[in-house]
């Protein structure tokens, strides 16, 4: 009896957290999947960066954020994920945080092919 209450309980905490209302509390808890699935856009300070930058849940968010508010930098959470597959260091992630502020809706890619002849 107790294995079947406790797949209950399972089920019961899973339930409250794809329904729980994104707070400022909560966010840190979410999983990259669970934030996807949401239609959000989060304003961050980032002091290593010293500047407000935007995390996107998706590149719809992102459209509509840069139509609203153009001058602002977002990345979508796809970019985060290509972000840490290249593993830049602190200064090229300061590079590429310049490079999508200079260049409105400039997007980072997982990696770009060279070409041999």
């Amino acid at each position: 009896m107790s294995y079947w209450l406790d797949k209950i309980e399972e089920t019961i905490e899973q339930q409250k957290k794809e329904y729980l209302p994104l707070t400022v509390e909560n966010l840190p808890t979410i999983t990259f999947g669970e934030f996807a699935r949401r239609n959000i856009a989060v304003e961050i300070y980032s002091e290593f960066l010293g500047s407000n930058l935007w995390l996107c849940s998706n590149s719809e968010m992102a459209t509509q954020l840069m139509n609203d508010a153009p001058a602002q930098v977002c990345y979508t959470l796809d970019e985060i994920k290509n972000l840490l597959t290249l593993n830049p260091s602190p200064d090229c992630i300061k590079k590429i945080h310049e490079a999508k502020t200079s260049f409105a809706g400039s997007i980072i890619k997982e990696s770009v092919t060279k070409k041999t002849n």
